[in-house]
């Protein structure tokens, strides 16, 4: 696997600065190793390998060594040793990572703390960290009371809550712990492309909240419709909405791997979900 060969082969340009071997003929115990000359876009520096090995990469400034970090397909955990406070200050903005560390150690997260998740392919569903404030929420479902509201009162309401939930949590950085001399910040990051799929039988406000909730994060959003549904009244057509597309759910799968989340406002198909998993794109649906 990607392991094995990380610890037993070097590509073009790589040494070892230490070389790994087997202890005592037991495959599964191997020394540590240390790799140098690890390039852009090579198998180690594209592939996450779990195991006892370090490749090194020479970056020529700190916005080079965020590009390297950046164009991981995964996101776990990233660190930084600087006492420039630009430097600290433009890499918290850039990086894409979960665990995210400012001169001191990049492992040992304690729950509350450090809650632990990544980004990209190192989140799993919502992106509820674990021994953070979300994750009992992510192993169960919400569901809506079933109050007798007009849609107009619905969408009223809707609107004041998320913008008092943004206006006081989400846009808001989190340091529950106080711990004197560290700071372990928890903050929400909007992601960065999100597509929400309706059915023939979605009552319009639905749409317009999801709608609602991204303009108020600013999350860039892709309208999915059935073929032949006329869109719905009220859309704003704001520029968080990037595109509008009459679609069946096949050809929506076809493009499911441009988004980061997929929003389904009624029941998807084992086609849609099977896609949707395999390009790592979480689902949240009724």
């Amino acid at each position: 696997g990607p392991l094995a060969r990380a610890q037993s082969s070097l590509e073009p340009g790589e040494s070892w600065l230490l070389e790994p071997h087997v202890v005592g003929g037991n495959p599964n115990l191997w020394t540590p190793g240390i790799k140098l000359g690890v390039k852009p876009g090579s198998f180690y520096h594209k592939t996450e390998c779990f195991g006892p090995v370090l490749g090194l990469m020479r970056a020529a400034d700190l916005d080079a060594a965020l590009r390297f970090v950046n164009a991981s397909e995964f996101g776990l955990t990233s660190g930084l040793h600087s006492l420039d406070d630009r430097e600290v200050t433009r890499w918290r903005e850039r990086i894409e990572v979960g665990n995210a560390y400012v001169n001191r150690a990049t492992t040992g997260a304690i729950v509350r703390r450090q809650p632990f998740g990544g980004w990209k392919r190192s989140a799993f569903g919502s992106g509820a960290k674990a021994g953070g404030p979300n994750y009992v929420l992510s192993l169960g479902r919400w569901r809506d009371r079933a109050d007798d509201l007009a849609a107009a009162e619905v969408l009223r309401r809707s609107r004041a809550s998320y913008q008092q939930a943004w206006a006081e949590h989400f846009h808001q950085e989190h340091d529950p712990s106080q711990v004197l001399g560290e700071s372990n910040i928890l903050r929400y990051r909007p992601i960065r492309a999100m597509v929400v799929r309706a059915e023939s039988t979605t009552p319009p406000h639905k749409l317009r909240q999801v709608e609602m909730a991204a303009a108020i994060c600013g999350v860039p959003l892709s309208i999915s419709l059935p073929v032949g549904q006329e869109i719905p009244m009220g859309l704003s057509g704001g520029a968080t909405i990037t595109t509008i597309v009459q679609e069946n759910e096949s050809e929506l799968a076809q493009r499911i791997h441009t988004f980061e989340r997929l929003r389904h406002l009624g029941a998807p198909t084992d086609e849609l979900l099977t896609t949707a998993h395999a390009a790592h794109v979480p689902v949240i649906h009724e």
